[in-house]
């Protein structure tokens, strides 16, 4: 993907699926490539128009929860663009898990019993539904991989006290409006012929996202809320 000159343009940086422009240092540009990424590294052979459909279901997912909690974006231009506000993000990410699968299923067989210092239960096989959703931060990484973080070293480590409060207050609020907001995407989403997989879903719906504080101090997600990028299968 050709790299590209705006009016005003103030930075450039290319992540791993994404070209980013900054604009005046307030706007950000975000143009979605059909590179791929797994486990950190680009593979040599893009997809297709991916780029496009990942940056339409994440604008579908962001002005879908706008009432939820306010975030970045505000135009997609064209299919594989994104246009919203540049934010200062905290560096931790708030992962809402439903049930023991990946990561979580992976520290437990491992014989932990405790996650981002959350305990967990005995007894447990894969894919268990915990009694109800764990709260498990990670750092956001800007090199290299995340890292399980409990809520008491995100208050020594990466924010202040009231903030950490406010963001476990949030995704607790996001665990609760989980289901009927899931519930809602599928009415909407199987005239498509698009079905959604319940134990993909469930490993991958985290409700995922980073939280921004923009220029008029507001908390924004620049992450949408309930993202299912790969959990749409189609028949």
């Amino acid at each position: 993907m050709n790299t590209l000159q705006f009016p005003q343009q103030t930075s450039f940086y290319r992540g791993k699926v994404r070209d980013v422009y900054t604009i005046a240092d307030k706007w950000l540009v975000m143009i979605a490539s059909d590179r791929i990424s797994a486990f950190d590294v680009i593979l040599p052979r893009p997809i297709p128009y991916k780029g496009q459909v990942l940056n339409q279901i994440a604008a579908y997912m962001l002005k879908a929860t706008s009432d939820i909690c306010p975030n970045w974006l505000t135009d997609t231009p064209a299919p594989h663009v994104a246009i919203g506000l540049k934010c200062s993000p905290f560096r931790v990410e708030m992962v809402v898990r439903g049930n023991l699968t990946g990561h979580s299923w992976r520290v437990y067989s491992s014989g932990k019993r405790e996650l981002c210092g959350v305990p967990l239960p005995e007894g447990l096989k894969e894919n268990d539904y915990f009694p109800s959703p764990i709260i498990t931060p990670s750092t956001k990484a800007e090199v290299g991989h995340d890292e399980d973080i409990s809520r008491d070293e995100i208050i020594r480590r990466l924010v202040a006290r009231r903030d950490a409060g406010a963001l476990v207050l949030r995704q607790k609020r996001h665990a609760e409006l989980g289901p009927p907001v899931l519930a809602e995407l599928e009415r909407d989403v199987q005239p498509r012929w698009l079905a959604i997989v319940e134990q993909t879903l469930d490993s991958k719906f985290e409700h995922s996202y980073l939280l921004l504080e923009d220029q008029s101090g507001q908390v924004r997600a620049i992450q949408p809320l309930f993202f299912v990028q790969q959990n749409l299968v189609g028949h």
